[in-house]
């Protein structure tokens, strides 16, 4: 979900249609919570000023993610979370 300010609000917000609408799909499940991301945030090596700036860098992400750094010209870097800090200098960033 995008356009939130924070993960708080989105899980709220995907908390209160759960409830509300109550999905048919989950009727066998017992739903303890519903959760969202905060908006991302790049942590990175180098400063990034404007768009431009991305281009042919690379950054650790994946799904939906990667996607969307691919239009700016960034070449996704797949790595478990757990690993973030062992990116090699040519890798510039990691992107939460």
């Amino acid at each position: 979900m995008t356009g939130y300010p924070s993960a708080f609000v989105v899980s709220r917000v995907a908390d209160d249609y759960y409830k509300k609408f109550t999905p048919k799909e989950f009727s066998e499940y017992q739903v303890l919570a519903a959760a969202g991301n905060s908006p991302m945030v790049i942590f990175s090596r180098k400063p990034f000023y404007k768009l431009e700036d991305f281009k042919g860098t690379k950054t650790r992400t994946s799904g939906r993610q990667a996607d969307q750094v691919k239009l700016l010209g960034v070449a996704p870097v797949s790595m478990p979370a757990g690993n973030p800090w062992t990116l090699s200098p040519r890798e510039s960033s990691i992107l939460h």
